[in-house]
């Protein structure tokens, strides 16, 4: 049985994509990062305070807060806007995609 087709909308206007339109999805991860120095300005580090922050916080919060991903379909214009708003007020274009290279011996 073949599935029936539909005109979407887009998730972050709601501007209407009609069959056959241009649309993108938009797949995107944030994962915090670490340098490995934890400030420590009055020379003790104390670890049951930030304990104290995080279970403040529902499990969800704090996953997010390390890990996000989640994905959406967008129309044009708004795919220019995430593209300008990334690139920040000075234009810079954005870095292209690091993957590690594959050697085959």
């Amino acid at each position: 049985m073949k599935e029936k087709l539909y005109a979407k909308n887009c998730e972050r206007c709601e501007r209407e994509l009609p069959l056959g339109s241009t649309k993108y999805r938009l797949y995107l991860e944030i994962t915090s990062d670490w340098d490995g120095y934890l400030p420590d300005p009055d020379g003790q580090a104390d670890a049951a305070e930030l304990i104290e922050k995080a279970a403040k916080l529902d499990q969800e919060t704090l996953e997010q807060q390390i890990h996000l991903e989640t994905s959406m379909l967008i129309c044009p214009q708004c795919r220019r806007e995430i593209l300008t708003n990334l690139a920040g007020k000075k234009g810079n274009p954005l870095p292209a995609k690091h993957k590690s290279s594959v050697r085959l011996q």
